[in-house]
């Protein structure tokens, strides 16, 4: 990947490989939280992201990872779609087809709001204020 961005210049593309790959994976993993013998709406929010594995021994993950890597797709998602608004709106005068990113954004950050880890909200808040405020530059 790394040498896709350096050498190819590919940084969008992976961006978005990155971002749309978190997407699948998020769904995916409410799939196994709904059906996994525990209904989503009996967990407590804190306990989204503890995925057990498939006989239940063990946890492949834990809601700091979970949400802190939901909390990273989403800034980057919503760097993609500024960067594509913007071109887009230079070009044509209206923007089109980079409201998907933007719904991915929410879609991310809503994902990394189930988790309830702190982490994950301040790198959110973070990444998300640097971007409000100097979101120009990108």
């Amino acid at each position: 990947v790394a040498a896709l961005i350096v050498q190819k210049r590919a940084w969008l593309l992976c961006a978005k490989t990155y971002v749309v790959a978190n997407g699948v994976a998020l769904v995916m993993a409410l799939w196994y939280e709904t059906n996994g013998g525990t209904a989503l709406g009996t967990l407590a929010m804190g306990r989204f992201g503890f995925l057990p594995s498939w006989d239940g021994s063990a946890l492949l993950a834990n809601p700091n990872q979970v949400g802190g890597q939901l909390a990273f797709a989403a800034v980057i998602s919503f760097i993609i779609y500024l960067k594509e608004y913007s071109s887009q709106t230079r070009r044509s005068g209206q923007a089109v087809g980079t409201n998907a990113y933007l719904c991915l954004t929410i879609f991310l950050t809503l994902g990394c709001m189930l988790t309830a880890s702190r982490g994950a909200a301040a790198s959110w808040l973070v990444g998300m204020g640097m971007l409000m405020i100097w979101g120009k530059a990108v």
